[in-house]
């Protein structure tokens, strides 16, 4: 492995893990949010996520927020993870450019 790639690994790492906690501590801000909105039957478990639930939980941000910045913020943060991964990908091998 050559020094370049071995200082992309040492710099995506903690950019990774970084952007990946800043991103979870965001959903659960907007989990928080909606769920101060919604009546106590209809409020979101925070465990257990899935895809379906996520799409749900992101529709009654948007409905009971609808100038609110927390899902762009997470959707920022996801895009913002994601690069460093796959420079990670790269540094270590297994993505071929």
């Amino acid at each position: 492995m050559s020094h370049a790639r071995i200082a992309v690994a040492i710099v995506a790492i903690p950019l990774f893990f970084t952007a990946a906690v800043s991103s979870i501590v965001v959903f659960h801000q907007i989990v928080d949010a909606v769920n101060q909105r919604l009546p106590q039957d209809q409020q979101f478990d925070p465990l257990w996520w899935y895809w379906p639930k996520t799409r749900r939980l992101m529709k009654e941000y948007r409905r009971l927020y609808p100038e609110g910045a927390l899902n762009l913020r997470f959707r920022f943060l996801v895009a913002a993870g994601v690069v460093p991964l796959f420079a990670l990908a790269w540094a270590i091998g297994f993505l071929h450019l």
